[in-house]
């Protein structure tokens, strides 16, 4: 869903990449002229990003090891050593997993887009429980993210994270269920595990089913 709704942004950017084979395909899939920007903080995974983009021979795809969040300077970031699908910039998993403590560089969303010049993107994020930073980091400029299809645990789901997108920033939310993109309506909605994705966009239903028109992917009200 993500790589047919970055047909119609300028930009696609990853956030949380780990070895950035999302990226990849999207990147694939892209007019080369459309960039693609992918953010690991993991220095090992890293490594492996670059080694894949020049061994690949991947253009216009612009990689970092900077986090994003809310903070532009150096923050603490949580490596999980056995599982680094589970490395944060929050210490959610320190408690559960062995993890090890490293000062990395952090950027602020909105800094990077002003750097950047960057409008009507398409984003996808996976942070492991930062959601709330990730935002705080975006919110001046949120009106340039034409999608955004984000990773939302049941943490930032009880701080009523869709809610606040919803209200706040005027988007409509679909919980992501496979193939079915379900339009969130209000607070009565729950989770199918272990589906955690989320669509954050300003199409209505009506609007987005004609994007989407061509692909495998439906749009349908949530179940009760």
């Amino acid at each position: 869903m993500t790589r047919f709704l970055s047909n119609y942004a300028d930009a696609f950017v990853d956030v949380g990449s780990h070895l950035g084979y999302f990226s990849y395909y999207v990147r694939h899939y892209l007019p080369e002229e459309k960039p693609v920007y992918l953010f690991e903080p993991d220095n090992d995974l890293f490594a492996v990003i670059l080694k894949n983009i020049e061994k690949a021979k991947l253009k216009n795809i612009h990689p970092s090891s900077n986090a994003l969040s809310d903070k532009d300077g150096i923050i603490t970031f949580y490596k999980n050593i056995y599982h680094p699908d589970c490395n944060s910039i929050t210490s959610t998993y320190s408690e559960v997993h062995k993890v090890v403590e490293v000062s990395i560089n952090s950027t602020r969303f909105d800094t990077f887009i002003e750097e950047n010049n960057l409008h009507n993107l398409c984003v996808k994020v996976d942070i492991e429980n930062a959601e709330e930073q990730f935002v705080l980091g975006a919110d001046s400029c949120i009106a340039r993210i034409s999608y955004l299809v984000i990773e939302v645990l049941g943490r930032a789901h009880k701080k009523g994270f869709v809610d606040m997108m919803i209200d706040k920033y005027s988007l409509h939310a679909y919980y992501i269920n496979d193939f079915s993109l379900e339009h969130y309506k209000d607070q009565n909605f729950r989770y199918q595990a272990p589906q955690y994705n989320w669509l954050f966009c300003r199409e209505n239903p009506s609007q987005l089913r004609m994007l989407l028109q061509d692909t495998p992917f439906t749009i349908s009200e949530p179940q009760r």
